[in-house]
């Protein structure tokens, strides 16, 4: 068994080709660790900053094949360390269970996942889909989870600037397009993402679809 005093091990989601993408908290999560792991290969600027905060970091693209032998080996490095940040690439789903509660119970481990960057955001910025827009005064709202009728209701009341709703559901989304459809107010836009890519509605009807995380961006009064 580990020593008494508390082992943590944080997951931070993040782009590998941007450091700065990074925000604030995993940013000091990463300075005050005693390890940093990456399954991912890093990009050589990258690897460049993370060195400035934190000499103690290693990359092995050989531990992402296997999930079973990546959780033992972080594990294992508890040994030494009290504090491990797993750079995890893309959202982590927080409701996967990453460890069995028993063995975090039995080596004193404690897990936390902290919020490296918003991948969706990444890549709308990369499609010059920008969130906000200054001269307009735009906002936007953030939306962890589809509620179908919170939604609808925000636009039948055009109470918004741009909506970005996330869900894990397929068919979730495919129920609500069609509702949207329905709404008395059609001075709206929207356009379909994975973490990685544009989608278009045909997407959500091919069988084994095997996308985690759906995103949909809503704006008002132009097609985006």
């Amino acid at each position: 068994m580990l020593a008494q005093n508390k082992k943590n091990i944080y997951i931070i989601n993040f782009n590998p080709n941007d450091f700065f993408d990074l925000t604030l908290e995993a940013l000091e999560n990463l300075r005050t660790s005693d390890l940093i792991i990456s399954t991912r290969k890093l990009d050589k600027k990258f690897k460049s900053n993370l060195n400035k905060i934190n000499r103690m970091f290693e990359i092995n693209t050989e531990l992402s094949k296997n999930k079973m032998i990546f959780k033992k080996y972080l594990i294992s490095k508890l040994d030494i360390f009290n504090s491990i940040s797993y750079l995890h690439l893309g959202d982590f789903n927080i409701t996967e269970t990453f460890f069995d509660d028993k063995v975090l119970e039995k080596h004193g481990i404690k897990v936390e996942v902290k919020l490296g960057i918003l991948s969706i955001v990444n890549l709308l910025n990369k499609q010059n889909q920008l969130l906000t827009n200054r001269n307009k005064n735009s906002s936007i709202s953030f939306f962890n989870y589809l509620d179908t009728k919170q939604i609808l209701s925000i636009i039948e009341k055009n109470n918004f600037e741009k909506l970005l709703i996330k869900t894990t559901k397929t068919s979730l989304m495919k129920n609500f397009l069609e509702k949207l459809k329905k709404t008395k107010n059609q001075k709206y836009g929207y356009q379909l993402f994975s973490e990685t890519k544009k989608l278009n509605t045909k997407d959500l009807s091919i069988k084994d679809f095997g996308i985690e995380n759906l995103f949909i961006l809503i704006e008002k009064n132009e097609k985006i």
